[in-house]
């Protein structure tokens, strides 16, 4: 047994059932067009597939655009390549034209306007990447003033993506506003509402078919059971007597009918007339009879 050092670990039960599940979904997944670009005489770029069968690849790339038209591809394909070309090369790189290719195909165009918008969505998602990567080139020179502009470039690139996307949504759904109804049925025991949602008594319940977990409390429940009426006087028994006298009992006046202020004002008005009460006409204090 060779006594070399594992360079990776086994990986764990959990990351193998992730794995497993990860490569099932993979199947179902659709293969994504790619395509490189082949440089010919005079500097002329010419798109071609990486492997030979060329009508079903040229198939694929129209179809990923919504378009039966080749010249169309094409245009596309190049305002692409020039917003990815980095300043000194040729072209763009295979990877990037690629990852873009694939978020295009992900829109799923249905004619060429809703190819344009797609493609309009990969070169602001690209723009803005590149203005994020200079903003952190400049943070890291300590040029902390390009380093926000390229930050500002790259949120305005990322709304007009946001609102492209929004666009083709209300394209795609033809302007109609789309208003949910549902409604609730209450029974003895829970309430279901329109989605298939059983609420029960003291929680949540999901799925309209499965058991309830709890049951409604016996005190909850709404039932007569027939005999004898509950309300009223009980036989046998006594009223409660009265704790007040018999009679209407007029209610007292308030302690203050008046605001405050008023109140105060008209106080000190009383107490500036107290010193000159002798002079109404009544005898003094010290002229008073004996």
């Amino acid at each position: 047994m060779s006594d070399e050092v594992k360079a990776y670990r086994d990986p764990t039960e959990a990351e193998s059932r992730a794995m497993a599940l990860a490569t099932e979904r993979q199947v179902q997944r659709p293969t994504r067009a790619r395509l490189k670009v082949k440089q010919c005489a005079g500097g002329v770029l010419q798109l071609t597939s990486e492997h030979g069968q060329v009508a079903g690849w040229i198939d694929q790339l129209q179809e990923a655009l919504g378009t039966t038209s080749t010249d169309f591809v094409q245009s596309a394909h190049f305002q692409l390549e020039s917003v990815l070309r980095i300043k000194g090369d040729v072209h763009a790189s295979m990877e990037a034209v690629n990852s873009s290719l694939a978020l295009i195909e992900a829109v799923g165009a249905a004619n060429e306007v809703e190819g344009a918008m797609a493609v309009q969505i990969a070169c602001n998602h690209a723009a803005s990447l590149k203005m994020l990567a200079r903003s952190q080139a400049h943070a890291e020179d300590g040029q902390t003033e390009a380093a926000a502009a390229y930050v500002g470039m790259a949120t305005k690139l990322t709304r007009n993506m946001t609102t492209v996307i929004e666009a083709l949504a209300k394209l795609r759904g033809g302007g109609k506003q789309i208003v949910e109804h549902r409604y609730i049925t209450v029974t003895a025991e829970n309430a279901v509402v329109g989605d298939n949602t059983s609420a029960v008594f003291g929680g949540v319940h999901q799925g309209g078919n499965s058991k309830n977990v709890r049951q409604p409390r016996e005190s909850l429940a709404i039932a007569h059971t027939g005999g004898e009426t509950m309300l009223g006087k009980e036989p046998g028994r006594e009223a409660l007597p009265s704790s007040g006298p018999e009679g209407e009992i007029p209610l007292s006046a308030t302690r203050r009918m008046e605001p405050r202020r008023a109140a105060r004002a008209s106080q000190r008005s009383v107490q500036g007339r107290a010193p000159n009460a002798g002079t109404s006409g009544s005898p003094a204090a010290g002229e008073q009879d004996d």
